[in-house]
């Protein structure tokens, strides 16, 4: 099979990129990233917050494809204390290969035991992107498979790439766990609000009446819980359902 090069995987990349936030469900985002990340090898994904101490980690899970199995089994065994690449996501902001992860077997007896057993279920080579948020608290998007193959340049691409799959995850999970997500038209009439533009400005712009322009501000103002079109604005950019 003929190799991709890399200015087409660095365009299919950065067109991903900008498609991740339009997109509304977490099943959009895993098939649109896992259509990319095959390219590399990649069979399986997780995009979680990382846990502290000795918390299970799949209550931190915001999205998966094809770790489900390992994750029972690895929150059974409570894996993530000896997991050697759980832990380096706390010491680096730098991604790295799942074979560069220290292994200490005095801090962690059980870390050639998880790291044999993921091999053993099709995840012999491992990609790790850490992600440290605004608050501090930190995520990772690792990437497993029998035979992932990722150089210097193709590093730096999916650890772009990482970010942004994060970020649509959260808030999709948020919008999720909030409340309904708004229409496409309900979002079109909040950036024109943004803009500063008035309810007859709107109206003329999007070629509809004054009436449906209010009908779908009350819709967003329920959803969004919110009191003023102001609120209405703040909440939908703070969540992500709108950007300027």
């Amino acid at each position: 099979m003929p190799q991709i090069g890399h200015q087409t995987k660095e365009r299919a990349c950065l067109e991903l990129v900008d498609r991740l936030a339009k997109l509304e469900t977490i099943d959009a985002v895993r098939e649109s990233i896992l259509g990319i990340l095959g390219d590399y090898g990649v069979e399986k994904l997780i995009v979680t917050h990382v846990p502290a101490g000795k918390d299970r980690l799949r209550p931190h899970v915001l999205l998966e494809h094809g770790w489900a199995d390992w994750l029972a089994h690895y929150d059974r065994h409570r894996y993530f204390m000896h997991d050697p690449v759980g832990r380096h996501c706390f010491s680096t902001v730098e991604p790295f290969a799942w074979s560069e992860a220290p292994i200490d077997l005095d801090a962690q007896p059980l870390a050639l035991k998880v790291m044999d057993e993921a091999a053993a279920i099709g995840m012999r080579t491992g990609f790790s992107v850490p992600v440290v948020d605004l608050y501090g608290y930190h995520a990772v998007i690792s990437m497993g498979g029998r035979a992932i193959s990722i150089d210097a340049h193709e590093r730096r691409l999916l650890q772009l790439l990482s970010y942004y799959v994060h970020g649509a995850a959260v808030r999709i999970n948020r919008i999720r766990r909030d409340g309904p997500a708004l229409s496409q038209r309900e979002k079109e009439i909040l950036v024109q609000y943004a803009a500063g533009h008035r309810s007859p400005q709107i109206a003329q712009a999007l070629g509809i009446n004054i009436e449906t322009v209010t009908t779908h501000v009350k819709r967003a103002r329920s959803k969004l819980k919110t009191e003023t079109i102001t609120q209405t604005v703040v909440e939908a950019l703070r969540t992500k359902q709108i950007t300027l």
